[in-house]
């Protein structure tokens, strides 16, 4: 085929990228708490909107990889130590959102669907702005990574020759990374929201405020190394 011409990977390094990058998505950290929380706490969709996020901000890392290292060496460092900041505060600003859900859950454990009939247009707003604010902390979290960079720097040259890929190439990579990264933490979002459903009240409830304060050290992390006190 003519598209594919210029395709220089091979069926196995398609599919080892498509491995690794799904085990590599799989290991526990802030990106599969982002997205379990947010399904646990407004369900499937909410959970699929962060994990969107996450896609996006691991296209931006391979945009910037495919650029190469004067790509990298273009970013001035006043903007990385403000994307870590503006990370460390929207953190915090989740954490305190978990915290309050948490607490309200003591009042109401389901939503009430009359009153969501009776005003489906604030119904409707509420989700748009929630799945506004999923998508914003996936994003943030894989922005806020600087060793992100580095690491897509270190990790696409064994499966990739960065110096000679192709559009083809490029357009490859990025549907692997897609379905890879985004269906993996997809998947966690689902097993959150089935989990969440056979727990009961109280155990979501301190799930919820364990994440909070995990997130909200994590920013205490972000924050630090944002100031130069960590390397």
């Amino acid at each position: 085929m003519p598209l594919l011409a210029d395709l220089t990977l091979t069926p196995l390094a398609m599919g080892s990228l498509a491995l690794a990058m799904a085990l590599l998505a799989a290991l526990p950290s802030l990106s599969v708490l982002a997205v379990t929380t947010r399904a646990l706490s407004g369900g499937v969709a909410q959970g699929a909107w962060a994990a969107l996020g996450i896609v996006v901000g691991d296209f931006i890392y391979l945009a910037v990889a495919w650029l190469g290292l004067s790509g990298l060496r273009q970013l001035p460092e006043w903007l990385l130590r403000t994307l870590v900041w503006l990370a460390a505060a929207w953190l915090i600003w989740l954490a305190w959102r978990l915290w309050c859900d948490a607490r309200q859950m003591r009042v109401t454990t389901m939503p009430d669907p009359l009153a969501a009939s009776a005003s489906p247009g604030a119904f409707g707003n509420a989700q748009a702005a929630g799945a506004r604010a999923s998508f914003a902390t996936g994003l943030s979290l894989t922005l806020a990574d600087q060793k992100a960079i580095a690491f897509y720097l270190g990790f696409l040259p064994a499966f990739v020759d960065l110096q000679h890929w192709t559009l083809t190439d490029a357009v490859v990579v990025f549907a692997i990374t897609g379905v890879s990264v985004g269906g993996v933490k997809l998947g966690y979002a689902v097993l959150a929201h089935r989990v969440g459903q056979w727990l009961s009240p109280m155990r979501q409830q301190g799930l919820l405020r364990l994440a909070a304060v995990i997130l909200a050290l994590a920013a205490a992390w972000l924050a630090i190394r944002a100031a130069g006190l960590l390397p």
